[in-house]
């Protein structure tokens, strides 16, 4: 069940740069939409880099079933990332400008997806290294209203394409003090649901270049 949650990311990633394009024109839209989109945009041309405990719901809706996943995630400027779950099965997605890997030990494999996937998709979801302003070449932006969750009080953006069929609707919940996500939650047009949590998070702290090295370890088949 890790592998297909770990999959289901790759495609949407994919998604961002590969799905169908679409444009939407700035609308007239409320103050705090554009209040938020320009403290977002200010935090990013700053952000070196982000780690945080992840938590992460995914309800497969063709089994009806929902599924927890925890781990951590390591992101530095520019375009990495390493998502690294240890429950319920260890997995670890290495996002790179190269391309993607994805490593499974339950079954002793290594999937590599190459460079053209990578593009904007490393952070696409989390608004890292592409500002929000930028998102409206392909989603309509829309004011979400505030919520306190556990995390803090959060600002809400609605991103949302009806025509694609992996992401056709986004949430992200921005810390109102720090304007990083905190919380992620797309829909896709199959009706899957995955919501992602980001704890104890730390900004803008040294990060070993070794945690984004791609390592296979022996016996492992490469696909």
């Amino acid at each position: 069940m890790i592998f297909r949650g770990y999959a289901a990311a790759v495609v949407l990633a994919a998604a961002a740069v590969l799905g169908i394009p679409a444009s939407y024109a700035a609308e007239a839209r409320p103050a705090e939409l554009e209040t938020v989109i320009s403290q977002v945009n200010e935090v990013q041309k700053t952000l070196q880099s982000f780690r945080a405990r992840v938590k992460q719901k995914k309800y497969f809706s063709d089994l009806g079933d929902e599924v927890t996943f925890l781990g951590n995630v390591a992101y530095a400027r520019p375009k990495q990332m390493r998502w690294e779950f240890t429950s319920p099965d260890p997995s670890t997605l290495l996002i790179k400008p190269n391309g993607i890997w994805l490593t499974v030990p339950g079954i002793k494999q290594v999937q590599k997806i190459g460079a053209q996937a990578q593009g904007k998709a490393g952070a696409f979801f989390l608004g890292f290294e592409r500002p929000l302003s930028d998102m409206e070449k392909d989603y309509r932006l829309e004011w979400g209203g505030r919520e306190k969750i556990e995390q803090g009080e959060t600002d809400m953006v609605k991103l949302f394409r009806p025509n694609d069929p992996f992401a056709s609707e986004v949430w992200i919940w921005f810390d109102g003090a720090r304007h990083v996500p905190v919380r992620v939650r797309w829909s896709t047009a199959q009706g899957d649901v995955t919501t992602t949590d980001f704890l104890d998070i730390r900004i803008n702290e040294k990060v070993d270049a070794k945690v984004f090295d791609v390592h296979i370890p022996p016996g492992y088949e490469t696909v």
